[in-house]
């Protein structure tokens, strides 16, 4: 897997978990301290989160870490969500 393919499975993962908790990106956004064009960006797979925004996502989403990269490139369904398991 490239490493834009990557970032583009992540957006669109990101994208899902969003939707699981019924936020908009508003409302992620501020949870998270970022800005909404940040994480329309992150979402649309064109730019890529840091280490400390990756942090501030996993707590506004209420998921683990490992969660926001439990995704499966053959599927739009992540194979968990939550933080049970996810080696944190």
């Amino acid at each position: 897997m490239t490493s834009s393919n990557l970032v583009q499975q992540f957006g669109k993962h990101l994208a899902f978990l969003r939707s699981e908790k019924r936020l908009t990106q508003e409302q992620l956004a501020e949870a998270a301290a970022i800005s909404l064009d940040f994480l329309s960006l992150m979402e649309r797979g064109q730019r890529a989160p840091s280490f400390a925004t990756l942090e501030r996502l996993s707590g506004a989403l209420d998921v683990g870490m490992k969660s926001l990269f439990d995704f499966d490139t053959n599927s739009k369904t992540p194979s968990s969500i939550g933080k049970s398991g996810n080696g944190n």
